[in-house]
């Protein structure tokens, strides 16, 4: 089981053209691609996505196992103007919070897109890779320039990898390379995962599914069918999902 947060550049350096019709449209694009054959073939597995600028960073999404949605929130980046500097460290930090609770028996992994060779940072980013160290994350990076010293060293000090891209098709076959589980660390807890396996039902009343429960679009998205969960019967439009009253897998 995953837990992979993807960290995309969009500073101004994002608007190079020696990507069409530029880096980040480019990037948003084979995005999509990864995000499909990634949860077609870690199934069990959860993808949250950060972008950077003006040497901040912005949660896109939470760890999340709904390719809908995630490709929704991805599509949504394209109204985002590309400004700034990226801030490698505030990323970072904002990764480790949302990967500090996931299980220990889960593979913990950070896969950052950067078109900027500068990083703009509130500290010591060496301070922040001893936390990724002590953390057991693994921090992979793909770069569009050149290549940098201090991502090279954070690859090399977590288990990850740095590549630099040659063209597009290149781009896009370093990142279906992390589509693929990385080998396990010797130190991985071993556990028994609880999981739930719902059926598509037709209940005799109609209900509101919790998924759309405090959405705008609550009050016509009652309905008779939908995924019940085994332990406590919350209805879900989608899966796969994790039950918000009960926490299970399904």
């Amino acid at each position: 089981m995953r837990h992979l947060f993807v960290v995309l550049d969009c500073s101004k350096s994002m608007e190079d053209h020696d990507l069409k019709p530029n880096r980040f449209i480019a990037s948003l694009k084979l995005l999509e691609t990864f995000m499909t054959e990634y949860f077609d073939q870690n199934p069990l597995s959860q993808l949250g996505l950060i972008a950077t600028l003006n040497a901040k960073a912005r949660k896109i999404s939470e760890l999340g196992c709904n390719l809908t949605k995630q490709v929704g929130l991805l599509k949504q980046l394209l109204k985002l103007e590309c400004q700034g500097e990226p801030s490698l460290q505030n990323s970072f930090e904002m990764a480790i919070r949302g990967l500090k609770n996931t299980p220990l028996h889960s593979s913990k992994e950070i896969l950052v897109v950067m078109g900027s060779i500068t990083t703009c940072d509130p500290g010591s980013i060496y301070t922040t890779l001893q936390e990724m160290r002590e953390a057991g994350i693994r921090c992979s990076f793909i770069g569009l320039a050149a290549e940098m010293k201090i991502l090279k060293t954070i690859a090399e000090q977590t288990d990850g990898k740095y590549r630099i891209i040659l063209h597009e098709p290149h781009f896009r076959d370093l990142l279906l390379e992390h589509v693929r589980p990385p080998v396990a660390k010797t130190t991985a807890e071993c556990s028994l995962i609880k999981m739930g396996f719902p059926k598509h039902m037709l209940s005799a009343f109609p209900s509101l599914c919790v998924c759309h429960a405090s959405s705008s679009q609550a009050p016509t998205t009652i309905s008779k069918n939908g995924y019940f969960c085994p332990q406590c019967q919350s209805k879900y439009c989608d899966l796969p999902v994790d039950c918000t009253v009960c926490g299970k897998h399904m």
